[in-house]
């Protein structure tokens, strides 16, 4: 017997999710747009966030003759103590800082409960030779996101060391969608495979599901592409409509890329094509991902 309608729930069970690349997120600053103040807090756009009992911003060189990067003048953030406080919004995988200082520093990361992650140690920086500060970069790697604050110090006086810039990477998981590459019989309940001609005139639509757990309707059209993961390139949703593909009561989205041969010119299909990846974001900023099977002929 055909059953003309398959639950979404159903379908999301019995069809593998792929597996998903981490999506990794980079926020840095060089303090340069930062307007100088002896109280930096939140740095605008990342989740960093200085400590503002103790951290300022300062226009270098200071007094002593410096050499920052590129041989100019820059803002740096220095405290007014011995040590200064560094939180994040939402843990993070990778800490970096690129420093000067006429001291020994340290750098320590601390997860959610305070616990030391471990300490990264540099060496002083200025050249009493030259009169000059020299950078160095001290930084933490880890698997996952551990990283919940951090503290610099230096050994020598307050003041004694500055951050010329503060980068940090948060991971995450993409959600796994359940998406069919349908040219033409979008409307068809079950999955489908239809071949691809390379360079052919045909359509272009992805079906990605809304599921007991997802909502397909919040994906933003503005942020969908497609192509092969194999392959360098991929185009972008040009339209996007609401249909209930598998009659689960759950609206569904068809999302349109064109025409077949789009794909091709962007590099983002071949002959030896296997899958195709479609990627992009909901409202809430969640990253998606969903894999389908695509035959293609010539």
């Amino acid at each position: 017997m055909l059953f003309r309608c398959l639950s979404a729930c159903a379908l999301a069970a019995a069809v593998a999710a792929p597996a998903s690349a981490q999506i990794r997120t980079t926020f840095s600053t060089d303090f340069n747009d930062v307007t100088p103040t002896p109280a930096l807090g939140a740095i605008p756009g990342t989740p960093i966030t200085f400590d503002s009992s103790v951290w300022g911003i300062f226009f270098f060189p200071f007094p002593t003759p410096t050499t920052p990067p590129g041989g100019v003048g820059s803002n740096v953030a220095s405290s007014s103590s011995l040590s200064g406080d560094i939180s994040f919004d939402g843990p993070v995988a990778e800490l970096s800082v690129v420093y000067a200082s006429g001291s020994t520093v340290s750098l320590t990361a601390f997860d959610a409960a305070g616990a030391a992650l471990g300490t990264a140690n540099g060496a002083a920086t200025f050249d009493p030779l030259t009169g000059t500060f020299g950078f160095e970069t001290l930084s933490f790697v880890f698997e996952g996101n551990d990283i919940a604050s951090a503290t610099f110090s230096n050994a020598g006086a307050p003041g004694d060391a500055a951050l010329d810039s503060i980068t940090v990477v948060q991971v995450s998981e993409p959600i796994d969608v359940f998406a069919d590459f349908r040219p033409y019989n979008w409307w068809w309940p079950f999955p489908i495979t239809e071949p691809l001609v390379l360079h052919g005139r045909g359509p272009a639509r992805v079906g990605v599901f809304s599921t007991c757990d997802f909502d397909a309707t919040t994906i933003l059209e503005s942020t969908v592409t497609l192509g092969d993961p194999l392959l360098s390139g991929a185009i972008s949703a040009v339209n996007s409509f609401c249909f209930d593909i598998n009659c689960d009561g759950l609206l569904d989205v068809i999302f349109d890329f064109g025409k077949v041969r789009d794909l091709t010119a962007a590099g983002a299909l071949a002959i030896d094509t296997t899958e195709l990846e479609i990627t992009g974001e909901t409202s809430d900023g969640d990253a998606i991902v969903g894999v389908d099977d695509v035959r293609v002929i010539y």
